[in-house]
C-alpha cells in the first residue's frame, strides 16, 4: 500500500519491478524476511591459531540467524595476523543479481565482515565497534563459480577509530573490487548497559 502522497500508478510500477528483478534470485532476500540454520564459517589454515580461534569465533556469532548469514557462508578464513585477515570464497547463486554477476550489496555485506574481522585482530579480546562510512570500487565483475581471495587489511587511528580495506582478487591476482570501511569503537561496558537498558524499555512497553 502506498503512502499518502504518493503517486499509484508509479508505486505499482516500481513494486512490479522490484518483484520481477529480485523473483527466484540470490538477492531475493533482501526484499523479504529470512530465517536461515545456524552454520560454521569454515577455517582453512592459519600462521596464528590464537588469532584464528578469535576471528572464527567473531565471524560464527557475527550474523548467526539473521538473513544476511547465507551469504557469508561461502567465506573461508586463510590466514590472519593482526591487522592482516586473507579469506576465499566461491560465488554461489545466493550472492548474484539479475544479471548473472556478484550482487554490490553482497559485496557491502562481505567487506563489513572481513574488515570487522581484520579491526578484532588489533584489538585484545576484539572490539565492540559500529560502521562510520563504507565506500566501494567495483573494477570488473565477479561472476558465479569464480574462486575470490579477499585481503582485509585494519589500521587504529587515534583512540576510537580503524580504518580498513578489503580487496577482491581473483585467481590472476587482479583487482576485483575495493571496500573501504571506517569502524567506530563503542566502550563495551557502555555497550552492554545501553543494551540492557534498551531491553528494560521494550519488557516495559510490551506490558502496556
Amino acid at each position: 500500500m502506498s503512502a499518502e502522497g504518493s503517486d499509484d500508478a508509479l508505486f505499482s510500477a516500481i513494486e512490479t519491478w522490484m518483484e520481477a528483478r529480485y523473483r527466484g534470485l540470490g538477492a531475493e532476500s533482501y526484499m523479504r524476511p529470512a530465517m536461515c540454520a545456524v552454520r560454521d564459517v569454515n577455517v582453512m589454515s592459519a600462521n596464528n591459531d590464537t588469532l584464528t580461534d578469535e576471528i572464527r569465533a567473531v565471524l560464527n556469532g557475527y550474523h548467526r540467524g539473521i538473513g544476511a548469514e547465507p551469504y557469508i557462508k561461502p567465506l573461508k578464513l586463510i590466514s590472519v595476523k593482526p591487522g592482516e585477515a586473507l579469506f576465499r570464497f566461491t560465488v554461489e547463486d545466493t550472492q548474484l543479481n539479475s544479471s548473472g554477476y556478484m550482487h554490490g550489496g553482497v559485496v557491502g555485506i562481505l567487506t563489513d565482515t572481513v574488515t570487522f574481522g581484520a579491526a578484532h585482530s588489533l584489538v585484545k579480546g576484539g572490539i565492540t565497534g559500529t560502521s562510520l562510512e563504507m565506500n566501494f570500487k567495483f573494477l570488473l565483475a565477479m561472476k558465479k563459480g569464480q574462486t575470490i581471495d579477499v585481503k582485509a587489511d585494519a589500521v587504529r587511528s587515534g583512540k576510537n577509530l580503524i580504518l580498513c580495506s578489503a580487496d577482491f582478487l581473483n585467481e590472476d591476482g587482479k583487482l576485483m573490487c575495493r571496500g573501504t570501511q571506517t569502524i567506530y569503537l563503542i566502550d563495551p561496558a557502555k555497550f552492554i548497559r545501553s543494551q540492557d537498558s534498551r531491553k528494560t524499555l521494550l519488557r516495559r512497553d510490551s506490558k502496556l
